[in-house]
């Protein structure tokens, strides 16, 4: 075995950071990154569509005597060629990343096919696992129902390494394409772009940073994966799983593993819940929490809906299961169900939550499909499209696999406008269901405050008027009311929670007075509208504190709390004839929604 580093055609190429970059920068955590794209490269190469598949990872630490078996078996011994060249990782030089023991993470699965078809650059096909994993980057495969659909996924497992080399190690049936071999152990980095003069050369050369660990080839063009039963050895030397021939799959060393394991489980069962559910899928992580959606109280209410979806039970009253279509074209079904307010629930869930989930049974994302306002019920549900979708929703997700994105502009697997046009409207109709369904759900309206006998008693002494019998004076035209923000309205965060203030100026024209009129009783209204998504109006809230201020003799009135909006009344009079109202809202479900504040003055 020796290392082969791959130098850049005459006509340029791909450098190793185009095969990490990709899924960079998307601000998704490694964790979820190796939770969705591990276990989809395994679900992908499932041996039959509905036969299970299970994933095991274990970490291992090497201590200094088991590092140091291991160091001439990777390439990484003192005066190991390796070395010779600078700055191939970002973190030190790998002579120092190396000279301690690390941490190596084993990624297994089972019930998969394997790394076969040809280790040759002849024209691929499907069944080339290993030029696809090992060899390529953004090759895809040809039929369009998997769950990948970029080839970038892949990348995670160098993105958490520190050496940034990753080990595979795979078990096969023996075919005509494999010539015979049935398994295969090759070590894949994808260190840094670099020069450097070989051996007898006059000039540098550059390198893309993509090496290799097996067997060169004579003309040292290539490198070769070790096979069979020199493979199986070299897999047990490596603390590999030995397969035996029936336990075909893929096996990956990553070392220097930054992994953080703890949060592994909740990776997996946030993005795999329903395979999980399905018994389509096992995964067990050695020293952690092993994943277990049906004991999360806060996945009760998908699984609630899931069920639902896969005609487990009737729907409840508080439940509903409705198809989507389009002009007549399927586009899935949606599952809701209310959520239990005293079920432990995340702090950042305050609005209607749909899970997506396609072919693979996985979650591509958590739509937020409405504003949740204080009248309604809190609500999940879960959308699983239907498989006509499958090939349109694949091609419409970024390299991450994290929304069906409708704008996407990739060119290898374009989109027709009809079939943008059909991923919005899952989106429209997904969250016109989601707002008729809690709706439909929420609390009657709340009764409006008692009346104030005893002022209407006192006011209604200013209104006793003896009737003159003179025809009343037309009706004005001009609104005799100026309101006007003494400042702006703000938006106030305390703790997490969001609430509106304001201080708007009201003031009664010199005109409202005239033909004798002394005192004017006027009712001040203030209320929040939230704006759902679409933009219309949800639900009103009223104000935690609205305060009516006298500018001359200071004399405040509050409002009394109750209702969907907040009202006090006020005495004009000529000489005192406006009035400084001070107002904050009572506190906003969610501190993002977007609120409309309205401000009402009428002549009792």
């Amino acid at each position: 075995m020796d290392w082969f580093f791959e130098s850049e055609a005459p006509m340029g190429g791909a450098s190793s950071g185009a095969f990490r970059n990709p899924l960079a920068g998307l601000g998704v955590p490694a964790v979820d990154l190796v939770a969705r794209e591990v276990l989809q490269n395994s679900v992908d190469a499932a041996l039959l569509p509905d036969r299970p598949v299970r994933v095991e990872f274990r970490r291992r630490h090497l201590d200094a005597s088991e590092w140091a078996s291991l160091k001439p078996l990777l390439g990484f011994e003192e005066g190991s060629r390796v070395f010779e060249r600078e700055d191939l990782v970002p973190k030190g030089s790998l002579a120092d990343l190396t000279a301690d023991p690390l941490d190596v993470l084993y990624v297994e699965d089972f019930g998969t096919t394997g790394l076969g078809g040809t280790v040759h650059p002849v024209a691929s096909t499907d069944a080339d696992n290993y030029r696809r994993l090992c060899l390529q980057v953004g090759s895809t495969r040809e039929t369009q129902d998997s769950g990948g659909s970029f080839g970038y996924g892949k990348a995670v497992y160098w993105a958490i390494s520190r050496l940034w080399t990753v080990v595979f190690y795979s078990r096969f049936q023996p075919t005509e394409r494999t010539a015979g071999d049935w398994a295969r152990v090759v070590s894949v980095s994808w260190f840094k772009k670099h020069r450097w003069r070989p051996a007898g050369a006059s000039d540098e050369l550059e390198y893309t940073g993509r090496a290799f660990r097996g067997l060169v080839s004579e003309d040292g063009t290539g490198c070769f994966p070790v096979v069979n039963e020199e493979a199986q050895i070299l897999a047990e030397q490596l603390g590999f799983t030995v397969r035996a021939e029936e336990d075909t799959g893929t096996s990956a060393m990553v070392l220097g593993s930054e992994l953080n394991m703890a949060g592994l489980p909740d990776g997996i069962e946030k993005h795999w819940w329903p395979r999980l559910l399905e018994d389509r899928l096992s995964v067990k992580i050695e020293g952690e929490r092993q994943p277990a959606p049906r004991a999360l109280s806060h996945l009760k209410p998908f699984i609630r809906c899931w069920e639902l979806l896969r005609e487990q039970r009737e729907p409840e009253e508080e439940e509903e299961l409705r198809p989507l279509s389009y002009n007549r074209r399927p586009l899935g079904t949606v599952a809701l169900t209310t959520h239990d307010e005293e079920e432990e629930v995340p702090s950042e869930r305050r609005r209607v939550e749909i899970a997506l989930v396609r072919g693979p049974e996985m979650v591509v994302q958590y739509h937020r499909a409405t504003f949740l306002t204080p009248s309604q019920p809190m609500a999940v549900g879960v959308f699983k499209a239907d498989s006509s979708m499958e090939t349109v929703l694949t091609a419409s997700e970024p390299p991450a696999h994290d929304r069906w994105d409708p704008s996407t502009t990739r060119t290898d697997r374009p989109l027709e406008d009809s079939d943008r046009t059909r991923i919005k409207k899952i989106f429209e109709k997904v969250g016109a269901t989601s707002r008729e369904f809690v709706r439909r759900h929420q609390e009657p309206p709340k009764e409006a405050p008692p009346r104030c006998h005893q002022l209407e008693k006192l006011l209604g002494a200013f209104f006793a008027t003896k009737p003159t019998g003179k025809e009343p004076p037309p009706r004005r035209k001009k609104d005799p009311f100026r309101i006007h923000y003494s400042e702006p309205v703000q938006r106030v965060l305390v703790n997490g929670t969001a609430a509106l203030d304001a201080t708007v100026t009201v003031s009664v024209s010199e005109e409202a007075f005239e033909g004798g009129v002394e005192i004017m009783v006027c009712r001040l209204t203030a209320w929040v509208d939230l704006l759902q998504d679409e933009g219309s109006v949800g639900d009103r809230i009223p104000m935690a504190y609205m305060a009516a201020k006298d500018p001359k003799d200071g004399e405040v009135i509050l409002a009394e709390p109750g209702g969907t909006e907040s009202t006090i009344e006020a005495l004009f009079t000529r000489d005192e004839s406006s009035f400084v109202v001070e107002l904050r809202s009572m506190n906003l479900p969610d501190p993002e929604y977007r609120t409309r504040f309205n401000f009402r003055v009428e002549r009792v």
